[in-house]
Formats: C-alpha cells, sequence, structure tokens
C-alpha cells in the first residue's frame, strides 16, 4: 500500500448511512492507520492468500457493527486476522475456503460427537456447515455474516453446535422424552428434603418437562446453548448479534421463566404450601445447569 488516504472514504462510503455519522466523528488520518494496520495484519497471518485492501476495505464496511464507546476501539478490537481470511472466504478464494474447512471445519469432530452424533451424523452436519458458510442463501455465503467480534473459530464452532441440534430434532422430533426424571435435582441428598422427592417425583417431572416444552423456542435455545453447549454471555452476544447486556437479560429470564412455569404447575396440580414448595425450590435452581443438560442434552443425544 502506498501513503495516500484513500481506504478511510472508500470505508465510509460503503458503511450503511446509519453508522456513517459514528464513523466520520474518526479522523481521516487516524481511521486510514486502523484501517491499513487491519490490512496488514491480516496479510502477515495469511502471506499466502491474497485479498487487495479495498475488498478487504469494503468488505469492513459490510460487517462492521458498533454499540458504543469510541469508534476507533470497535474496529482496533476487531480480530482482523480472522475478518482478512473470512473476507477471502467471501469472495472464494480456494485457499482460503480450504483452510477454513481443514483447520477449522475439520477440527470439530470433537465438539460435534460430544452432543452425542455419531461419526457419519458429524460428517453430515460438517457438510451443513460448509454449505451455509461458503454456498449460503441467495449466492450468499453465510461467512459474511462473521463480524469479526469473536475468533473465526469459536463463531464457528458455534454454528455447528447449533446445527448439531437441528440435525437431532429434524431426525427425532421436537419431543423431549419421557425421562424428565433424571432432570430432577439430587435433593434426596438433604435428609429434610428426601420426603418430598419421594411423595412428588412424578408431579416435579411432570412440571419439568411441561414448562421446558413451554417456553418460547427463543427461550429453549438459550438454555441449550448457555447450559449444553457451554456458550458464554459474550459469545451468546456474538451469536445473536445483540449487545452483551441483552444476552444476559435473555438467559436470566429464560431461567426465571422455566422456573415460574415448574413452581406454577407444581401448586396447581399438588396445592402444597409455599413454604414447602421453596425449600425444594433452592435447591432446585442451584442445580438449574444440571437439570437442563440432562433433559435437553441427553435426550437430544437419543
Amino acid at each position: 500500500m502506498n501513503g495516500d488516504s484513500w481506504l478511510a472514504p472508500l470505508f465510509l462510503g460503503d458503511l450503511d448511512p446509519a453508522l456513517r455519522g459514528v464513523f466520520s466523528q474518526v479522523t481521516d488520518e487516524e481511521l486510514e492507520g486502523i484501517l491499513t494496520s487491519a490490512f496488514e495484519a491480516g496479510c502477515r497471518a495469511w502471506p499466502t492468500i491474497s485479498v487487495d485492501s479495498s475488498s478487504y476495505v469494503r468488505h469492513l464496511a459490510a460487517v462492521v457493527a458498533y454499540d458504543s464507546g469510541p469508534p476507533q476501539q470497535a474496529l482496533a478490537s476487531l480480530h482482523a486476522p480472522d475478518l482478512y481470511l473470512a473476507c477471502a472466504c467471501a469472495y472464494g478464494h480456494p485457499q482460503a475456503v480450504a483452510t477454513v474447512d481443514r483447520d477449522i471445519i475439520g477440527q470439530l469432530d470433537s465438539a460435534l460427537l460430544s452432543t452425542g452424533l455419531d461419526a457419519s451424523s458429524a460428517d453430515e452436519v460438517k457438510q451443513r456447515v460448509r454449505e451455509i458458510l461458503f454456498v449460503g442463501v441467495e449466492g450468499i455465503p453465510g461467512i459474511m455474516s462473521y463480524r469479526g467480534q469473536g475468533r473465526l473459530r469459536s463463531w464457528l464452532r458455534a454454528i455447528a453446535l447449533r446445527q448439531a441440534m437441528r440435525w437431532f430434532r429434524d431426525q427425532r422430533g421436537p419431543n423431549i422424552g419421557d425421562d424428565a426424571m433424571h432432570a430432577i435435582p439430587a435433593i434426596s441428598e438433604d435428609p429434610q428434603l428426601g420426603p418430598w422427592k419421594l411423595e412428588y417425583a412424578a408431579a416435579f417431572r411432570a412440571a419439568f418437562e411441561t414448562s421446558i416444552a413451554a417456553l418460547a423456542r427463543r427461550d429453549r435455545n438459550l438454555l441449550r446453548q448457555h447450559h449444553l453447549d457451554g456458550l458464554s454471555v459474550d459469545a451468546l452476544a456474538r451469536l445473536h448479534r445483540v449487545h452483551r447486556a441483552t444476552a444476559a437479560r435473555w438467559v436470566a429470564a429464560a431461567r426465571e421463566a422455566l422456573l415460574a412455569g415448574v413452581r406454577e404447575r407444581l401448586m396447581e396440580q399438588l396445592g402444597i404450601s409455599g413454604t414447602e414448595l421453596e425449600s425444594a425450590f433452592r435447591l432446585a435452581r442451584s442445580q438449574l445447569d444440571v437439570s437442563v443438560y440432562r433433559l435437553l442434552g441427553k435426550r437430544s443425544a437419543r
């Protein structure tokens, strides 16, 4: 690249009008330096994969996101080498596609097998991921959706795990199953709560299963992704393209909706006192991770 300032005007010209005003606050000189550094970082990371600077900057303008804070920080914090690789894939660079396929998609077996898929099904899911990334919908490769706010490897792993869950749903239907009893926390370890489990286990099982099924689809997915897939709030925010605070609020609301549903159904079915019910719920709340994993995870793996 030469020293002329032309990447900044190109970047600003390709931005969505809503973002143009934000990034126009950065001086041309500073913006030019940030864009040049990002491009050169990609070149250093992938010296055998050639992307011209204008294509990279226009790609960056198409995917950059902004929530708050200094706009230059939003650019400087991006994973520039990963964005460079994603940009090359979006333009159909054969070596870039082969690199992502070999070094990322090809390394997904462990994560996919951990969901209960067998090797053949894991291969099928990886093929779905390839189609999403490199073919996409109406000729737009799905890898265009990668915004560089997290590592490309983590972003692709999340996509693969979502496809694994869809594979289970397509193959076995949406029914949760009859073994929700396994989702009941081990409250018999508490001598005061043991009798509660013995007397009301069937009611708890039915209430927990019905409450999971009654959740909104987004809430069920969030609980699966957070408790079963192990995605952090930050990862969920990137996956759903929302602010971290929004993702945290969604997860908390899904947990509360699940527990509120169980509480309401038990009280309706059994008419037990609030004190008796809350004693069990204190432990149920602490065991929510285990409960959701057993109910949503093991049943999906069958």
